[in-house]
């Protein structure tokens, strides 16, 4: 299944009401913590006429020390119609950012993703590049990060391995309506530096409302592009998500 759907029509709309009532921004001049997590869980799961099973989670760990962060990620989404399993997407990432001034820094990288229904039986990337704080006021904040990555891909399908250089351009904007609501969206263009055609582009655009001090209503729209998908595949998934998010 290349769509991914779990929610009610309403919660949206709960979202949106929280947002509203979360007041104005306060500054947001706080030290960052030394430890956060945020993580995020829906499930779906029906039985009678229609079995049908649908399980979406995400974590995210970020430990700060000093000009360091160091961030590791977890995601997936799994689901099955009766016996068979239709959607399988998975992703882990390890991360390290060093900032140089308020506004500049570097960034080394290890992900690790598959998606079996899109012919990518699994895929590592080791990363490194530049990042720039281009907006970092109040409410908006804004970053751009270039950089190179050496990619070692493996198929599903008849179709080769491959293993190549690839570039990465991505831009992270998130703007705070309040301390814990805020809206986000993320862009990352990876095109093979070894094969023109051959690109990628991830985005993400997420909704973020507080209902308690540690709990929100996360809304997300997620689409992973390949120009050049293998033989028999569609070059695009497309994820609609909607779940608790805990954080601390």
């Amino acid at each position: 299944m290349r769509h991914f759907f779990a929610a009610t029509t309403r919660t949206p709309w709960i979202a949106i009401a929280s947002l509203v009532a979360a007041g104005p921004l306060v500054a947001q001049d706080k030290a960052p913590k030394p430890f956060e997590f945020a993580g995020d869980a829906g499930f779906v799961m029906t039985s009678g006429n229609t079995a049908v099973t649908t399980l979406s989670l995400n974590e995210k760990l970020v430990l700060n020390s000093g000009p360091w962060k160091l961030t590791q990620q977890f995601g997936v989404v799994y689901g099955k119609i009766k016996d068979s399993v239709n959607t399988s997407i998975w992703r882990a990432g390890l991360r390290g950012d060093r900032l140089f001034t308020a506004r500049t820094g570097l960034y080394v990288l290890l992900n690790y993703d598959k998606n079996r229904f899109a012919g990518v039986a699994g895929r590592w990337e080791e990363g490194v590049g530049a990042l720039v704080k281009a907006i970092i006021e109040d409410a908006d904040r804004l970053e751009f990060e270039l950089g190179l990555s050496a990619v070692q891909q493996s198929a599903t399908s008849a179709a080769a391995d491959r293993n190549f250089a690839a570039g990465r351009a991505a831009a992270i904007y998130k703007h705070l309506f309040a301390e814990k609501a805020y809206f986000s969206q993320t862009a990352e263009y990876l095109p093979n530096l070894q094969n023109g055609p051959d690109w990628r582009l991830n985005s993400e655009s997420a909704l973020v409302a507080p209902v308690s001090s540690s709990i929100a209503i996360k809304v997300a729209f997620s689409v992973r592009y390949q120009n050049l998908p293998d033989p028999g595949f569609l070059p695009a998934d497309r994820l609609f998500s909607t779940g608790i998010q805990v954080t601390y």
